[in-house]
């Protein structure tokens, strides 16, 4: 990993980090080692096909289900026109998050969300304002990712999770259509490609899958990203990035993001709701971390005026 200067200490706005590039601690990515093949193979489930056809965002039913084009162009359809995704320069979402550690039950925190973005640079901050976890500052400032400390030398797991696996948010991955660099908008810029990958069994629903695959991988281990859509709306309703490491026990962390309550804003159709989930299985002490964030307010073309 390479560093320049001090490390980022969690510290101010996210705003505030997208005005300028500040000195921290990145990472820059490595060489592509990932077996994408085997890791697809893993993530695969059941496919389903209803009998009555496939649903479509005009209320029409289609014969066969769509491919991954065409959701891809169904989704960017469900979030507005073209013309109004690109007036738009820069998101500014404010709301509250709560930090569970859902196994135990323990753990419960309340604090302060936002979400700052201007083209393809992101910045996430969660502001715990407690000694023993301050927050989260989650960066791409438009060539390296950030990820602030919350401690010396020590970022939590998530943090830690994003500061090695870089392309999540480098891609615009991370924050869904919240993030005004969400990748699915330039898949062609990005030289990324999504293939597909059927119809999935998640959280009780049957949702459009497709696979997410990034022009070069960054981190360790061997990642797979997914992509959920739910038929009828193709609103994009979750992503979940499982990266396994090979070791005398292999471990695999899990990485859920989940989109829900969908309103229209200045023309856009963006979700309110949205959580991130941290696990690692196998593990000795089994956890899950949970960061629920409800956005009250978002805000476009303010940053920088």
């Amino acid at each position: 990993m390479g560093s320049v200067s001090a490390p980022l200490l969690y510290s101010g706005t996210a705003a505030r980090l997208l005005a300028s590039r500040t000195a921290a601690s990145v990472h820059r990515p490595n060489a592509m080692t990932t077996r994408m093949a085997a890791l697809i193979a893993a993530l695969s489930v059941a496919m389903v096909s209803p009998a009555a056809g496939w649903p479509l965002p005009d209320g029409g039913v289609a014969q066969e289900r769509p491919s991954a084009g065409e959701i891809v162009a169904g989704h960017l359809a469900s979030i507005g026109s073209p013309e109004t995704r690109s007036a738009i320069r820069s998101r500014l979402a404010r709301g509250t998050v709560w930090f569970t550690e859902a196994v135990s039950g323990q753990i419960r925190m309340p604090g302060a969300a936002e979400l700052a973005a201007a083209g393809t640079k992101t910045s996430v901050n969660f502001e715990f304002g407690q000694p023993a976890y301050p927050g989260e500052k989650l960066v791409f400032d438009g060539r390296d990712v950030l990820v602030a400390q919350i401690g010396p030398g020590s970022r939590s797991s998530l943090g830690e999770f994003l500061y090695r696996q870089t392309e999540v948010l480098r891609d615009g991955l991370l924050g869904g259509t919240l993030v005004t660099g969400w990748s699915l908008l330039d898949l062609k810029g990005r030289r990324a490609r999504v293939e597909d990958a059927g119809t999935e069994r998640f959280d009780d629903r049957d949702l459009y899958a497709v696979t997410y695959v990034p022009r070069r991988r960054s981190g360790t281990g061997e990642m797979g990203i997914r992509l959920y859509f739910e038929p009828g709306t193709f609103h994009h309703v979750a992503t979940v990035y499982t990266v396994l490491t090979r070791a005398i026990q292999d471990v695999e962390e899990i990485v859920e993001e989940r989109f829900d309550d969908f309103q229209v804003v200045d023309g856009l159709t963006l979700p309110r709701r949205w959580e991130i989930r941290y696990r690692k299985e196998p593990d000795a002490r089994p956890r899950e971390y949970r960061y629920a964030v409800t956005l009250t307010s978002i805000v476009h073309n303010t940053i920088g005026q």
